[in-house]
Order: structure tokens, then sequence, then C-alpha cells
């Protein structure tokens, strides 16, 4: 049998040595990026002295689960290292937010900040904030806003932006 010609082996061996080198140029990237995430969550929580009380492997394990139902793990990241910098969101909703989050920046392309500063603003006065959300977007019935404005009125605030949070996602 003959043998095949020495530039078809060296072209294997380079090949294979170029597919290497993209693979370690990936895992290299793929760890720089997590790393920025974990940087950036860390970051937030130590900003507002934890008022989220969560970790930065709880976020990165919601910005997996996010990412799963729509967009990048990087997308998502961004968004919950927003909410996690927030002092009036809680933890129990930001995987709810970086999920509408991004979901609304495909449907409009509104930057995801601009609906985590919207939740905020519902955290801060549900009644007027979601008022307002509703003369642009249109979706909020008449039974919601009553249960809105009747839990505030009872001072129940932080009830009143979970109801009026889950109607604007």
């Amino acid at each position: 049998a003959a043998t095949p010609p020495l530039g078809v082996g060296l072209g294997v061996v380079l090949a294979g040595a170029v597919a290497a080198a993209a693979a370690i140029a990936a895992l290299g990237f793929a760890y720089k990026q997590g790393s920025a995430e974990s940087t950036a969550y860390t970051t937030a929580l130590a900003m507002t002295g934890n008022t989220a009380g969560t970790t930065a492997s709880q976020l990165s394990v919601m910005a997996k689960s996010v990412s799963e139902s729509n967009g990048t793990i990087n997308e998502a990241a961004a968004s919950l290292a927003l909410l996690a910098g927030s002092t009036r969101i809680p933890v129990t909703s930001f995987e709810m937010i970086a999920t509408a989050a991004a979901n609304f920046e495909d449907a409009t392309d509104k930057a995801a900040s601009e609906t985590v500063a919207n939740f905020e603003k519902i955290a801060k006065d549900p009644v007027k904030a979601v008022l307002a959300l509703n003369e642009s977007m249109n979706f909020l019935t008449v039974s919601t806003y009553e249960q809105i404005t009747s839990l505030e009125r009872q001072g129940r605030t932080q009830e009143a932006a979970t109801v009026a949070s889950k109607a604007y996602a």
C-alpha cells in the first residue's frame, strides 16, 4: 500500500492544532465572561449592602434559567446585576423581571435597563407607576387595578407592587 504524501499528514496535524487553539480561546472567553458577570453581581450586592439577600452564585443560576427561556446568559446577567443593585425589588421577583426585560427587549427594542427601571418605579409607588405604564402599554385590567389600589390603601405596598409587577410582566 502506498504511504500518503507528507502534506496530507501535516494538514491533518495542523487542522487538529487549529481546532484545539479555537477551543482553548472559546474556553478562555467563556471564563472571562463568567468572571465579569460574577464581578458585576458581587459589586451590585456590595454597593447595596446585599439588601436583596442573595449571592452571586444564586444570580448565576437565575441567569442560566432566564437564558433558557429567552436571550443569552450575558443579557440575563446584565438585567440581574441591575436588579441586585436595586434596594426596592425583592429577590423573589428577580427571575420574573429579568425574563420580562428580555421579552420586552425582543418585542420592542427597549433596553432591558429601562424595563428594570420601570419595575423599580412599580416597587416604589405601585399605583402611580402602573397607571403611567398602562397609558402606553394598555396591559392593566380594572380588577387588577382595583386590587393594587386596595392593597396600597391597606398599607400593603409590597403586595401591591408584586401584583402590579406580575401584571406588567
